[in-house]
């Protein structure tokens, strides 16, 4: 564990007002501290020794002290979670098509200056096309061509693949950790991203109605639903984190606690598991007033 000590000479750190995730404590001058290799999440150390010295599902800690650019989206905003995104079809492993329309905001961390190539309208055109004329003249005239509009698309999705890989992972923001699909929380929205943050859409946490929680099948997966308005009409975002999030699940709900503490949007938790409800009746009686819980029963065979 490396601890580091808030001095007068991180006062651009200062001047960020960074809050403990877990205890929403604000880190003042003199606090030590350690910063979390994965995410940057910044904890007392008290608070690190608490969670037994785990986040993001590992337990190394920064041995430098980390510069703005890699700790932040941006200045005044910071990730207090994130998680992968399921890979398996049946679980919803792409980004779901909500993020694309309003209120949510499209935006994107530039990596390269020719990672715009492989969505330029051209390029995009040149692959419908060869996928059009390929077809065409299989069914005409059983030609070979649409072989060749297979490899084209083929071989630029490859491209953009490695593309990708080789300038995200030398990102000096904290996206280089977003290796793919990625559900994350800031201190002022929830968000989708790409890999490497190529892509990434945002709602501001004033936008959200309610956020429900809940475990189900066999504690398998956590379903997330996200409520909020699109022209006066509530709209449903639904989607699930993979089994492995209950090793992280309790950083979850603590980054929900700590994002709405001063909104007090309504987070409903359905749980089965006795350490998930024993801690949101614990944060509920420490006056964390928006959370709502409701016991599940265990399924006995």
């Amino acid at each position: 564990m490396h601890i580091h000590k808030i001095e007068d000479k991180h006062k651009e750190f200062l001047s960020q007002n960074r809050k403990d995730p877990i205890t929403g404590d604000l880190i003042r001058e003199n606090d030590e501290v350690v910063f979390c290799v994965s995410c940057k999440s910044v904890f007392l150390v008290d608070t690190w020794l608490y969670l037994e010295g785990k986040h993001c599902e590992q337990s190394e800690t920064l041995e430098k002290f980390p510069s703005s650019s890699v700790m932040n989206l941006k200045a005044e905003e910071h990730i207090l979670f994130y998680q992968a995104l399921p890979h398996s079809p049946e679980s919803q492993s792409r980004i779901p098509k909500y993020v694309k329309e309003k209120p949510w905001v499209h935006k994107q961390n530039e990596i390269s200056k020719i990672q715009n190539f492989f969505h330029h309208p051209l390029v995009t055109s040149l692959k419908v096309m060869a996928w059009t004329i390929g077809i065409i003249f299989f069914f005409m005239y059983q030609s070979p061509l649409v072989i060749f509009a297979f490899l084209f698309t083929f071989v630029l999705q490859i491209f953009e693949m490695l593309h990708n890989w080789y300038f995200g992972k030398r990102s000096k923001s904290v996206y280089k950790y977003f290796k793919s699909n990625t559900f994350y929380i800031t201190n002022k929205s929830v968000g989708f991203s790409e890999s490497y943050g190529t892509n990434y859409y945002t709602l501001p946490l004033e936008n959200i109605n309610r956020i429900d929680l809940n475990e189900w099948g066999n504690m398998e997966f956590i379903s997330c639903s996200i409520y909020y308005k699109v022209e006066e009409k509530e709209r449903k975002l639904h989607f699930s984190f993979p089994q492995e999030i209950f090793q992280n699940l309790t950083s979850l709900v603590d980054s929900l606690k700590l994002a709405t503490g001063s909104t007090q949007l309504p987070i409903h938790v359905k749980s089965k598991s006795r350490s998930m409800t024993s801690h949101i009746q614990r944060l509920i009686v420490e006056g964390n007033r928006n959370f709502h819980l409701e016991k599940l029963e265990i399924e006995r065979v």
